[in-house]
Order: C-alpha cells, then sequence, then structure tokens
C-alpha cells in the first residue's frame, strides 16, 4: 500500500538556521553543514512534501539583516536574493507564492498567538498541511485553533510511525 507523503508547512524557525550558517559560513569562515533539521527533511522526499511561503522568508530576511547589523556586516538586496534563490534551488522545499488569509488569523491573536505566528498558522490551516515548528507557544496557543502541529520530535515520530505501518 502506498503512504501519502506528510505535507508539512515550515515554519520560520524550522528554516532561519539555514540562513544563518550560510552567512556564518560567508562572513566568519565557520565550515558550513546544513542543519540537521534540513537534512532529515532533505533526506526523506519519499515521506515529507515540505512547503513555507514568501512570508516565512520576509521573517528570515528581517532577522538575517538584525542578525547582520549585530556583526556589523553589511548585506545588501543582492546578496539576500542569491541566499534566497539557493535555498529555493537546493532544499526541496516549496515557497507558496500565494497565500490565503482570513479574517479567523484576528481569532487567533485575540487569543494570544503572536501576529506573525497567527499568519504562519492560517497559511498552514488554509492549505490542510502539519504545521511544524519548535516555537512552544504558538504550539500550544496555536492548537486551539488548528490541532495539526508537530515539534520536530514529533515530526520525526510521525516518519517513523509512517515507516512502521507501510
Amino acid at each position: 500500500m502506498l503512504k501519502r507523503k506528510l505535507k508539512v508547512y515550515l515554519d520560520t524557525n524550522m528554516v532561519y538556521g539555514l540562513f544563518k550558517r550560510i552567512l556564518q559560513t560567508i562572513f566568519e569562515g565557520r565550515e558550513f553543514t546544513v542543519p540537521w533539521k534540513i537534512q532529515i527533511i532533505h533526506d526523506n522526499p519519499d515521506k515529507i512534501e515540505p512547503y513555507t511561503s514568501f512570508f516565512t522568508l520576509i521573517e528570515v530576511i528581517e532577522e538575517l539583516r538584525k542578525w547582520s547589523r549585530k556583526k556589523k556586516i553589511k548585506l545588501g538586496k543582492v546578496q539576500i536574493q542569491t541566499l534566497l534563490d539557493f535555498f529555493k534551488d537546493n532544499f526541496r522545499i516549496e515557497v507558496l507564492r500565494l497565500v490565503r488569509i482570513t479574517d479567523k488569523t484576528l481569532d487567533y491573536v485575540l487569543d494570544g498567538v503572536e501576529w506573525k505566528d497567527a499568519i504562519q498558522l492560517e497559511i498552514t490551516r488554509n492549505n490542510n498541511f502539519t504545521l511544524v515548528t519548535d516555537d512552544d507557544d504558538l504550539r500550544n496557543r496555536g492548537r486551539k485553533h488548528y490541532s495539526d502541529i508537530l515539534d520536530f520530535k514529533g515530526l520525526i515520530d510521525e516518519i517513523e510511525k509512517r515507516e512502521l505501518t507501510s
């Protein structure tokens, strides 16, 4: 019996580390290694169908700019675009270019979900994906509105469970 792939939506904290490591390699001379979370997703294309969105990439860019200011590194538009292109070309994570956000997002915020997390939750819900995040607050508050939320350990458990039943 052929098992369906688990369609997951990766929250910002799932992909930011990859971008930060690339910059650390370029500007700090560190050896580049793919973060293990991204590596696991990349190595399991038969089990996981990963997605993120342009909104996630906007959040990543914001964090990269904060990091570069803190390190006193000039990070320009061309460099950022190169990073985004590298990500899109090499990591089998589909970037949603069109997302739908409804007024349900306001309900999430009224229940204490941070506004950026509320948007991520709504994107996930509207696409019937499993949200993968290591943000405890988002998982805990978001489950009131959408139960299909996993931390990375839960994703690994789900992959292993699917292996046992196939």
